[in-house]
């Protein structure tokens, strides 16, 4: 309990984080909707409502909680003067700050959400041999890669501040 209240707690919620979070969310929602509804977007058919609603919100809850974890992070770093210098490589400062392990339990939260309202949004239409199967890998990848990234650049922001 205490691990949530501090994952979100609003210490690390700033307007620069929303900010941040809705503008990514917005251009890699638009991304996701071209490529999973190119039909729609070109007006042959109708938007799919749950994957457009979900193409937006995700990558919005991931980049969210990928921002506060690394800015929490940061500071826990500053605190103890552990922290990396600005010139590590990429690669280092995600296996040494774990923000990889921080950005598979998002991607698989996120996931499970995710899939679990695609799911049931399906079975409701009674389309069980339709399920989607690219779009339910997809909502664990592109939150780890999103996630992993957006960690990363907060953590780098967070200390050279």
């Amino acid at each position: 309990m205490k691990y949530l209240v501090i994952v979100f707690g609003a210490q690390n919620l700033s307007h620069a984080v929303l900010r941040r979070s809705a503008l990514l969310a917005l251009i890699i929602g638009s991304m996701l909707t071209y490529v999973n509804q190119p039909s729609a977007v070109f007006g042959t058919s109708d938007f799919n409502k749950v994957q457009l609603l979900l193409a937006y919100l995700t990558p919005f809850v991931v980049i969210l909680l990928s921002q506060v974890l690394a800015i929490r992070q940061a500071e826990i770093n500053k605190a103890q003067n552990k922290v990396l210098s600005v010139s590590r490589q990429f690669k280092t400062r995600e296996l040494t700050e774990n923000i990889f392990v921080r950005a598979l339990f998002i991607s698989l939260f996120v996931g499970n959400v995710n899939n679990a309202i695609v799911m049931t949004t399906q079975l409701h239409h009674s389309k069980v041999d339709g399920l989607p199967w690219f779009l339910l890998i997809q909502s664990y990848v592109l939150p780890l890669v999103f996630g992993a990234f957006s960690q990363a650049m907060a953590y780098r922001r967070c200390i050279t501040k």
